[in-house]
């Protein structure tokens, strides 16, 4: 299902959206995510969610990739945390590469496994290496 105007098929359907600040100054927004943060009198909002400009990113590398969805982080680690951390539980196990991105494998290493996810670092360069530490409670290969 389509989530919005198509680049592919006409780049002209494709609107700009209004700039909205991600630090508002006002009192009026309270009702849109907390309480914020009160500094002098003035309670500061930080919008991060729902934002148009935000939504049309999203959309927009979700029909770039053939997606149904998308969603933007600041960092390529903020991507592999929160789709690791999404996908496993305590008791569950991860089969990953030795040589993945360092930080990854600190977060392999060290997290994750107080977390109480058990993580196999194989050498993924032969998919028998991957296959053969693969357990009935493995969710995710990373490699």
């Amino acid at each position: 299902m389509p989530l919005g105007p198509s680049i592919r098929s006409d780049p002209r359907q494709i609107s700009r959206p209004p700039h909205i600040p991600d630090l508002d100054l006002s009192l009026r927004h309270g009702e849109t995510g907390g309480t914020g943060i009160r500094r002098g009198g003035i309670r500061l909002h930080l919008h991060r969610l729902g934002k148009p400009t935000v939504r049309a990113f999203e959309r927009t590398i979700a029909d770039l990739e053939n997606a149904e969805d998308g969603a933007p982080f600041g960092s390529g680690m903020g991507a592999i945390s929160a789709t690791l951390l999404q996908l496993v539980s305590s008791g569950d196990h991860i089969v990953s590469g030795r040589t993945v991105y360092g930080c990854t494998h600190s977060l392999l290493k060290g997290l994750v496994r107080r977390m109480g996810v058990a993580v196999t670092f194989v050498d993924s360069r032969s998919i028998n290496n991957i296959r053969d530490a693969l357990q009935p409670n493995t969710r995710v290969s990373y490699a």
